[in-house]
């Protein structure tokens, strides 16, 4: 059997937490979270996330329904996050500090039983509506080492991701087990994500981009690093990229140029940078090969919340690229791209149309929108479907 073909086998027909689960059996002392404070094994975040999943479940019952997320990234989150698909829930993250309106119209779409916050954020989850609030005060890693639930179907809902609203009403993506291992299985092929690895963890739960880190980590026995946002940030980042020792560095673009021109620092251990979400540049290899010398292989991805990652381009050590816009790449598993008209059909070689992804592992639409998944979700064949990004190639 390849090693394609094994890494495949591992990922299919099971759920996150199959995946987290077997990390912690099979790595119980290896370490999962490393914030710079606070160092976490596998055994320790599951039973922190096993104990919360269970308080989770005397409250709601059992059954899938959403679970309000209401956090900063940081190990709370990424306990929290656990701990909801451990219950047999899904998860829904909004971050405690953006538009009022945004997480209003999120509070409003999901009609959620139940929000999980930090202390900080608990007078603000009391004002939305009348869910229940659940605090995390604390990391309490001798409550439970079982899942309070049976077995998570992989076609059961992980989570439901909502985009920022800014061009109109805020719409959620939903998705499932299954589709959220498959994308990990594309990264862990390509990337070589393994349990030597410490990743960078930047961004805000609420942005869909830090799922592939988050469960690439956590399904690989890799450590994730945690970088919360606030004052004096590339002074943090630089110093906790060193300290946590970090080997896969995940970040927009801009916020990598943003980062670069105060200094990284040295960071000996760094073999790969992940930019994605925007669009990436010659530049920014010059960047990486000043910041980080060299070695360092920079992945530029392109992807969305509804399909994840379709395309991808790895520009490798000593490898020179043109200047300008770098390209997106070349294919990824299971997942083809093509440019259509306005009737859905192939264009010319070298013509403009839309870009439209075919693939098994699709999301399963947007939340509570039927229409809209209708219009952007579209079958294809007899069990085919595709996806209208609405984007120019």
């Amino acid at each position: 059997m390849s090693d394609l073909a094994a890494l495949r086998r591992r990922f299919s027909r099971r759920s996150l937490v199959d995946c987290f689960s077997e990390q912690v059996e099979l790595a119980p002392d290896a370490i999962a979270v490393f914030d710079r404070t606070d160092t976490v094994t596998y055994s320790e975040l599951g039973r922190a996330a096993f104990g919360l999943a269970n308080d989770i479940v005397d409250r709601l019952g059992v059954g899938s329904e959403p679970v309000l997320v209401l956090m900063h990234q940081g190990l709370a989150a990424i306990t929290a996050t656990v701990a909801v698909l451990a219950a047999g829930k899904y998860y829904v993250p909004v971050d405690p500090g953006g538009p009022p309106g945004h997480t209003s119209a999120v509070i409003g779409a999901v009609e959620p039983r139940l929000i999980i916050c930090e202390p900080a954020h608990a007078v603000l989850a009391a004002t939305l509506g009348t869910a229940a609030v659940l605090v995390l005060d604390g990391f309490d890693s001798e409550t439970s080492s079982d899942p309070p639930v049976g077995d998570v179907a992989p076609s059961d809902v992980a989570y439901i991701y909502f985009t920022s609203g800014s061009t109109g009403q805020p719409k959620g993506v939903v998705d499932t087990h299954a589709n959220v291992l498959h994308n990990v299985f594309w990264y862990t092929s390509m990337l070589e994500f393994a349990p030597t690895d410490r990743m960078s963890l930047i961004q805000s739960p609420s942005v869909s981009g830090v799922v592939s880190t988050q469960f690439g980590a956590l399904c690989n026995g890799a450590a994730l690093c945690p970088i919360q946002f606030g004052p004096e940030l590339p002074t943090r980042v630089a110093s906790a990229l060193e300290e946590s020792e970090i080997t896969t560095f995940h970040a927009v673009p801009a916020l990598f140029r943003f980062l670069a021109e105060f200094g990284l620092g040295e960071i000996q251990s760094l073999r790969l940078v992940r930019l994605e979400g925007d669009r990436a540049a010659s530049v920014d290899v010059s960047l990486l090969r000043r910041e980080f010398g060299p070695e360092v292989t920079l992945a530029n991805g392109l992807g969305a919340t509804e399909c994840g990652l379709v395309r991808q381009l790895l520009v490798s050590p000593g490898q020179s690229v043109p200047a300008g816009p770098l390209p997106v790449g070349y294919p990824v598993p299971d997942v083809e791209v093509a440019i259509v008209d306005p009737d859905g059909s192939p264009v010319p070689t070298g013509s403009q149309g839309e870009v439209v992804v075919r693939s098994e592992y699709l999301a399963s639409g947007y939340w509570r929108n039927d229409e809209l998944t209708d219009i952007k979700f579209e079958a294809e064949g007899a069990n085919g479907r595709r996806y209208r990004t609405g984007d120019v190639g």
